[in-house]
């Protein structure tokens, strides 16, 4: 009977960690949901030119109730940031919703905001300045990871697209 009692009181405990725990990760879930989160549309591109400037820039949604405030954007592989030793460098800028979509091979773009402290309630438009070095590959794992600020509270994103994962140079 004792035996009997403790696996009872044992399956019990069991059944509440874990109903604990799925509402723990619902809740985290909803929080995000409440809040907000970024998403961005594709662009392709072919393989780019070595040493040329080329812009792409991207439509970029907010769902969040309240205003997002950009502290910074940035290319991550795997969670390292991306830098010029790697092959690309770049810099992100804010635009506005209408600007035309598409990948640009110029000096300049036109209309663009830093990104540091860019607001989006809604659409805009995320401006990618880039040159690729030699022998810059497709990579599955390059991501961008936005950090920004809701109501006093900092967050982060990582956003994962096509768009970053084949950045490469004509071979």
């Amino acid at each position: 009977m004792k035996k009997v009692l403790f696996a009872f009181v044992v399956l019990l405990t069991l059944c509440i960690v874990s109903a604990c725990s799925e509402s723990e990760s619902s809740t985290k879930k909803n929080e995000i949901s409440k809040n907000g989160e970024f998403s961005i549309e594709n662009i392709s591109a072919s393989s780019l030119s070595s040493g040329e400037k080329y812009f792409f820039v991207i439509p970029i949604k907010w769902s969040g109730n309240k205003t997002a405030k950009i502290a910074s954007v940035e290319m991550i592989n795997r969670e390292e940031s991306v830098h010029s030793d790697d092959g690309i460098n770049y810099n992100f800028y804010g635009g506005k919703a209408d600007k035309k979509t598409g990948v640009y091979e110029r000096d300049d773009i036109g209309e663009k905001e830093e990104i540091e402290g860019f607001e989006i309630d809604d659409k805009a438009s995320l401006i990618l300045e880039t040159s690729l070095k030699n022998h810059v590959e497709t990579n599955k794992n390059r991501k961008i990871q936005i950090t920004y600020d809701v109501n006093g509270q900092e967050r982060d994103q990582i956003i994962s697209s096509s768009t970053f994962e084949n950045l490469s140079t004509e071979k």
